[in-house]
């Protein structure tokens, strides 16, 4: 079955993630680290101690808790730790990406979709093959933190 990859687990992958497990597509994420969650996962609880117990901030960390075990706990949803994506080729609905993990490379095949979530957030509309391409050559992490 073809195949979601996302680039990354930190907030935004691992919600996408949890979506698209929710509507039945199997999810591949590569995650650099050896954890997943990103800044948002060591963040502490902002609840404060008034005398009668806590009182949420409504910071919304609890949910992002939430979040964590739903996405490690999915049967359709693959996640990788200490692997980086450092090329990406084929053509739109057929994509096969790279993932480097302890030194060596592996190539998944049958992948429908790509989302990276760091590299969206700088770039207006890019074309993901060749802004992955490039910076694949330049040596370059494709997923900055």
């Amino acid at each position: 079955m073809p195949k979601v990859l996302i680039a990354g687990a930190g907030l935004a992958g691992a919600a996408a993630a949890r979506e698209l497990a929710a509507s039945g597509r199997q999810v591949l994420i590569a995650e650099e680290s050896e954890a997943i969650g990103g800044k948002v996962r060591g963040y502490g609880c902002k609840a404060s101690d008034s005398g009668a117990g806590l009182t949420c901030a409504n910071c919304g960390l609890c949910l992002a808790k939430n979040l964590w075990n739903d996405i490690e706990n999915n049967s359709l949803i693959d996640i990788r730790l200490n692997t980086k994506l450092v090329d990406l080729g084929g053509e739109k609905g057929n994509y096969t990406a790279a993932l480097k993990s302890a030194g060596a490379v592996t190539h998944v095949n049958e992948i429908s979709a790509v989302w990276l979530p760091q590299v969206l957030k700088t770039q207006q509309k890019p074309d993901l093959t060749v802004l992955l391409k490039l910076k694949a050559q330049a040596g370059r992490s494709i997923v900055r933190s």
